[in-house]
């Protein structure tokens, strides 16, 4: 956890988020105005389309907005989004 705590400096929460009616576990980041780095989805590869519309659950149901992609790896994407 320190290695993740030294490369992304964020609050990190545990989150699902639906894609039609499937649940997949997820992360999201806070933002953070030092770095001028906007909250972001950790999320399965392949999950970014741009404008994405998708319900994340955590403690309720939230609509959220994918606004670009952050970062890639093998097998995530780091993403930015919007609470609509």
């Amino acid at each position: 956890m320190q290695a993740v705590r030294t490369l992304w400096p964020f609050y990190l929460a545990s989150l699902a988020v639906l894609l039609l009616v499937i649940f997949v576990p997820a992360l999201s980041l806070t933002g953070v105005e030092a770095l001028d780095a906007p909250p972001s989805l950790i999320l399965p590869a392949g999950w970014y389309k741009p404008k994405r519309m998708i319900d994340a659950y955590v403690d309720s149901m939230a609509r959220v907005r994918l606004i670009g992609v952050l970062e890639r790896g093998s097998d995530f994407e780091r993403v930015a989004y919007e609470t609509v």
